[in-house]
């Protein structure tokens, strides 16, 4: 599927990043949490099948804070976004 493996040393730059823990702020801001369960060296994506077994959407994160965009799965779902979208991490850093 062409996701990426980070490799021992790898792993803890990328988790300390300053991307990285911007991320996990914006994360916290927004109540997700996480958990330490599965491969933490596999860097993950989204794959996205319709019905007739087509791909819509693929998405292969490139780094630890790296994620999908939400509209980008709407897209690709045919889904019309709301008008006043739900927030997400990038939309938590603008509001007050």
């Amino acid at each position: 599927m062409g996701f990426k493996r980070f490799g021992f040393f790898g792993l803890i730059p990328a988790v300390l990043s300053a991307a990285s823990r911007a991320a996990q702020s914006r994360a916290k801001l927004l109540g997700m949490s996480g958990n330490l369960a599965g491969d933490g060296y596999q860097n993950g994506g989204a794959l996205v099948i319709g019905k007739n077994g087509e791909t819509l959407f693929h998405y292969v994160q490139q780094g630890a804070p790296d994620h999908a965009s939400n509209l980008d799965l709407l897209k690709a779902l045919n889904i019309d976004p709301l008008p006043d979208p739900i927030p997400t991490a990038e939309s938590s850093l603008t509001t007050s």
